[in-house]
């Protein structure tokens, strides 16, 4: 499940929004996409304190899923990517 106003808020605007019953033979953006971070998770990683002395690792692995929400003039309705991302931060 995912929590969150932006995520649900979408949906809300873009079917109040006045060209989803107007479209065009060209397929172009109706509302702007909106990228939504889900499910975050952080673990540290190294012994020992950082510099700072907050007692954390010196670093730490951040995996999250993006979901990316869009509509364009022509489909049928709004999309919804779902990418897997991983990302490592080092505490300098």
């Amino acid at each position: 499940p995912v929590h969150g106003i932006n995520f649900h808020k979408y949906y809300f605007d873009l079917y109040s929004h006045p060209k989803v019953t107007q479209r065009k033979e060209h397929p172009k953006p109706i509302i702007t996409n909106v990228v939504t971070m889900s499910n975050p998770h952080v673990r540290w990683l190294g012994g020992g304190c950082c510099s700072d002395g907050c007692g954390e690792g010196t670093a730490a692995v951040i995996t999250y899923v993006r979901l990316d929400q869009s509509m364009a003039e022509g489909d049928d309705g709004p999309t919804t990517k779902t990418m897997s991302e991983t990302r490592v931060w080092e505490n300098r």
